[in-house]
């Protein structure tokens, strides 16, 4: 008797089973935002370069423009340069001027950009000056003078009348600078989304491995924790390398969730609801892609969604706890007893608790013999191809 056949004597899809299957389908909601995040997060907004302080208006109509951005083939302003020197003889719209023999340069002064569709992507990072101030109490000697403002430290001349006095001490830190991800930064906007593909792949190369050492709950929930944390630490990244680099490592934590999420519904459920469970899963995460549409629309600054993608994962983290290990990865792990112990909570929850009550370690290894004995078997990557079988569906596999 192979563990499929186990799992039908103590209820098959039951209770549990539907239970398991939708908590571990709710991740696929937020995951695919994060797959399809930089969409919306990363969207170039319109944008020109700025003028010089006198002249800048902060809009892209006024009537100052024209002596400064040159317009290109189709009567829109250049996104990327700027006169070297002010045309004022252009401001004259009645008079037709040739600009092909004005210099131009590049934007050297920063960008402007129109917030009106987004306030702020990683494209057009905004600055945000945070101010903070210390309280203390110092003791006071007669009169103190004002604070130098080269010194940073209040002067004090000692007296006999030593009294205390309350000191507020202001200071203001520029928490995140902009990252101007245009012209010819324009590609590491892709090099983002790059960067996270990545993560995705050595994810899948090292959470398999270790799920197959270490079990798939272990993994499941670790993959959880890293998620959440990375994806929190992204939406609050200073700079674009820290950016990318938690990007990196929510998207190796996105294939941990993946991989082991599947492999806990599969060896949790019968074979012929193997192909319902995981349609539904695949529903999941199309609905997902609509979610994030209708977060994208409501949330406009980069940093919130990517908040409000990640944060869900911390109900995520907590629900992977009430998960059991995989009875069948543990019975070909040696670890008889608590699969057995799961087996029988299992029954439980579906009403089989007769059933449950029968299991064994000696019944156990009776009718999983087959299964135990082909686990210890090692095998290598020819063995896609060993056989017409293989062959056919590592085929298949790679042409998707």
């Amino acid at each position: 008797m192979a563990f499929q056949q186990i799992l039908e004597r103590i209820g098959g899809m039951g209770r549990y089973q539907i239970t398991h299957v939708i908590l571990l389908c709710l991740p696929a909601f937020f995951i695919s935002s994060h797959n399809l995040m930089q969409n919306f997060t990363a969207a170039i907004p319109k944008h020109r370069c700025k003028l010089n302080e006198s002249w800048e208006e902060g809009n892209f109509t006024g009537p100052w423009l024209h002596a400064h951005i040159p317009l290109k083939s189709n009567g829109k302003f250049s996104s990327c340069s700027r006169y070297t020197n002010p045309q004022l003889n252009l401001l004259n719209y009645g008079l037709k001027s040739n600009t092909s023999d004005l210099t131009t340069e590049i934007c050297a002064d920063g960008y402007m950009y129109d917030d009106s569709e987004f306030s702020s992507t990683i494209i057009n990072q905004k600055e945000i000056h945070l101010e903070m101030h210390a309280e203390c109490n110092i003791p006071f000697y007669g009169q103190i003078y004002t604070w130098p403002a080269t010194a940073g430290t209040p002067d004090f001349r000692k007296n006999d009348n030593t009294s205390w006095r309350h000191v507020i001490i202001p200071f203001t830190f520029l928490c995140f600078l902009q990252w101007d991800l245009v012209c010819n930064r324009k590609r590491m906007r892709q090099l983002a989304q790059s960067i996270y593909m990545a993560g995705v792949l050595v994810g899948s190369i090292i959470f398999g491995g270790l799920s197959d050492k270490f079990g798939r709950r272990p993994l499941h929930i670790w993959s959880h924790f890293q998620m959440f944390v990375t994806g929190i630490c992204a939406a609050f990244a200073p700079n674009y390398i820290a950016y990318c680099a938690f990007r990196f490592l929510t998207g190796s934590a996105v294939s941990g969730i993946i991989l082991n999420s599947y492999s806990l519904i599969v060896e949790w459920i019968p074979t012929e609801a193997r192909a319902l469970t995981s349609t539904a899963t695949g529903y999941c995460y199309t609905f997902g892609q609509l979610l994030l549409v209708a977060l994208a629309f409501f949330i406009k600054d980069w940093r919130m969604l990517q908040l409000a993608a990640s944060l869900p994962f911390v109900i995520y983290f907590l629900c992977a706890w009430w998960l059991p290990e995989s009875s069948r990865w543990l019975v070909l792990g040696g670890k008889y007893e608590q699969a057995i112990k799961d087996l029988k909570k299992v029954a439980r929850i579906n009403g089989r608790m007769e059933e449950g009550e029968k299991l064994t370690v000696e019944t156990i290894k009776y009718d999983m013999q087959r299964e135990i004995n082909v686990s210890r078997s090692s095998y290598s990557v020819l063995d896609l191809i060993r056989t017409p079988v293989m062959r056919r569906i590592s085929f298949c596999l790679c042409c998707t």
